[in-house]
């Protein structure tokens, strides 16, 4: 794969940008989004792909106060193209000049050692890729990390998303986090490949032998009343451990009434946003790391949280609830909530917190050991490359 050129199509910053943003804006929409593609870009590259990505992201514009259409930085051996929207032409030039960019790129390079990977969230770029599929012939395969209708809010925004959803149909080959997910969008099987997460490769993993139980549980990530959080709160209070504490990290919809509950009961401790080193060292020093997301939802057949990867390279023990978007694969290396009932959550944690440590800590090492050696973003990016 030495010879192979990608053009990667999404609106992904670089890092020295992207830690710019995240010193002034803790709460940046799209973070685990970001994260996500920049391990794909370092999974390629470590493959010895030649990446350059093709961007509407306009966090550059408003960090550097450039003036003009097209901005380019070089960063760890990718090239990053900023694409804005002028303010005569709007749109429409705007799409007009991606296009233009990826069919001279295209033609540079050739069909047999170049592929687009585009998007399937970002539209504009989306609608890019598949117009130069349309009119120029131009393969595109697509990576989607959810799915457009669950991410609509509004009539007009349903029209949009239902379109989206058509024109990903439409692409040549499909990179998507769960079977589910692939059977909705590629009908017709056409090359494909499921990637439900990745792990950085350059990860250091901490051997867990010895560590002492910390009767600490722990809960990193959004913190939505879509994502579980209250049953959670409420079946934590319900256990009969009194002696744990839980901790959460994070920010949503259900933040005042956390605050609200921490006030009152000294077992429950909210940390607020912090930076992701501080969590990732977190992880490592508590009992148990929870992920209360309800099984009962539609969209979390097409899901797969992307804290249950963060959470298994940790090498803490791990309690889930049961998921249809996690892989059978996955089923030795985690403990499952069996029943989401409160009382019955609330159960199986004081089930887990009580089982004997040393056995806790080996199932943790070999779940760790599972995402680090099978599930780190080169070996997942050659998957994808299989099917370019």
């Amino acid at each position: 794969m030495t010879d192979m050129n990608i053009l990667f199509v999404a609106s992904v910053v670089h890092e020295k940008l992207l830690i710019e943003i995240l010193k002034t804006q803790p709460r940046y929409y799209g973070i685990q989004g970001q994260y996500f593609m920049r391990l794909m870009l370092l999974g390629l590259k470590a493959n010895d792909v030649k990446v350059n990505v093709l961007s509407n992201n306009l966090a550059y514009r408003y960090w550097h106060s450039k003036r003009g259409e097209r901005h380019c930085v070089l960063e760890e051996g990718i090239g990053y193209n900023y694409f804005f929207r002028k303010q005569r032409g709007g749109y429409l030039h705007l799409l007009l000049r991606i296009i233009r960019f990826i069919k001279l790129w295209k033609n540079k390079l050739g069909k047999d050692n170049s592929a687009i990977l585009c998007d399937g969230l970002n539209f504009t770029l989306l609608l890019s890729c598949f117009l130069c599929k349309i009119f120029f012939n131009i393969r595109v395969t697509v990576f989607v990390t959810d799915m457009p209708r669950y991410l609509s809010m509004g009539f007009l925004s349903r029209i949009k998303s239902s379109l989206q959803e058509y024109i990903i149909r439409q692409m040549d080959a499909f990179v998507t986090l769960t079977n589910y997910m692939d059977a909705d969008l590629n009908p017709n099987h056409k090359p494909s490949v499921v990637i439900e997460g990745m792990v950085d490769v350059r990860a250091k993993c901490e051997s867990n032998k010895g560590r002492r139980r910390e009767k600490v549980c722990m809960y990193s990530g959004s913190i939505h009343k879509i994502y579980g959080i209250k049953k959670l709160l409420d079946s934590f209070l319900a256990m009969n451990n009194t002696d744990y504490i839980l901790e959460i990290y994070g920010d949503g919809d259900y933040r005042a009434e956390l605050v609200e509950l921490a006030a009152k009961h000294d077992r429950i401790i909210y940390k607020g946003l912090v930076s992701r080193d501080v969590i990732v060292a977190r992880q490592k020093q508590v009992a148990l790391l929870i992920n209360p997301r309800p099984s009962s939802y539609e969209y979390t057949q097409y899901s797969f949280p992307s804290k249950i990867m963060e959470y298994m390279l940790s090498g803490t023990p791990v309690l889930t609830t049961k998921l249809p978007g996690i892989p059978a694969e996955y089923d030795k290396y985690l403990y499952y909530f069996e029943d989401e009932s409160i009382e019955a959550m609330a159960n199986k944690m004081s089930e887990v917190l009580s089982m004997d440590y040393t056995e806790c800590l080996r199932k943790a090492s070999e779940a760790q050991s599972y995402v680090m050696n099978e599930k780190n973003n080169f070996l997942q990016m050659k998957k994808l490359l299989s099917i370019l």
